[in-house]
């Protein structure tokens, strides 16, 4: 998809004379894309496809086992199984991803809060942790 200043650039340099491979060249665009833009008379948006799912049928179904659960989750083991019996096709992994988007819109992150404080010094010791590469290990001669 182009954005609408591509457009106009296209427009604009083609009405300076520029033939469709030049306008390809300096903005890097292919020249088919260059070519059906030049038909248009304005910038049409990209149309949003709509896929099936073999989970439609049952999404209303696992919104309200869901939201019964309330703030416990229900594991997607548990529903898959429901939805197997009746008559669900697909995997389990469309599934997965369809509790998470639910999960995320019910029930927000909510972020830890830090607690900093302070002591006296000697009282307290801190480490940080790190790994230290030496080189190629070599083996010793027996």
């Amino acid at each position: 998809m182009i954005t609408y200043e591509e457009f106009v650039m296209i427009h604009t340099l083609h009405k300076q004379g520029y033939s469709i491979r030049a306008i390809a060249r300096m903005t890097g665009l292919d020249r088919r894309t260059i070519s059906k833009r030049l038909k248009e008379k304005e910038l049409m948006p990209r149309k949003r496809v709509e896929y099936k799912s073999k989970l439609d049928p049952f999404k209303e179904y696992i919104k309200e086992r869901i939201a019964t659960a309330l703030p416990h989750r229900i594991p997607s083991t548990v529903i898959y199984r429901e939805i197997l019996n009746k008559g669900y096709k697909g995997k389990i992994r469309i599934l997965q991803s369809f509790m998470s988007a639910i999960y995320k819109e019910l029930l927000p992150y909510k972020e830890e809060k830090v607690i900093r404080f302070e002591t006296m010094p000697g009282v307290q010791a801190q480490v940080d942790w790190t790994v230290i590469k030496t080189g190629k290990v070599q083996s010793m001669p027996l």
